[in-house]
């Protein structure tokens, strides 16, 4: 029976709790090697991403994504990351900034699956709906 990466990521992230940096490497060194022997390096980046879901999970790590039309003042963004901390219940948020000059103006969020519009495209097209109601 094949281990799937998914099982791999899940054993990885459970044998590297409260490991030392030096021991968790010796356990990633150790995992290449069966990945190697059973001919499925091929799943390493599948695993990588899941060891990083698992983690970011289990950590309550938030990763986003912020999409403007103009760089966020610093101000801006860390009242995003707030938001994101309470709405998400996060211990951490890491938002990465995305430009996009096709948005006329505000901002879209992403966090995960879900989509947070608040551009004004989306307030004009609302706006519209409302009023051809």
């Amino acid at each position: 029976m094949k281990i799937s990466s998914l099982q791999y990521a899940k054993s990885l992230y459970e044998s590297v709790q409260e490991k030392t940096p030096e021991e968790a490497g010796e356990i990633v060194s150790g995992l290449v090697k069966i990945l190697f022997k059973k001919n499925q390096l091929r799943l390493k980046n599948e695993i990588i991403q899941k060891f990083e879901a698992i983690y970011n999970r289990e950590n309550k790590i938030i990763k986003g994504e912020i999409i403007t039309r103009e760089k966020l003042a610093d101000e801006t963004k860390s009242k995003l990351e707030n938001y994101i901390k309470n709405k998400y219940e996060a211990n951490e948020v890491f938002l990465k900034e995305e430009i996009d000059e096709k948005i006329k103006g505000g901002i879209i969020l992403k966090v995960g699956d879900d989509w947070i519009d608040f551009s004004v495209a989306k307030q004009l097209k609302n706006l519209k709906q409302a009023i051809t109601k």
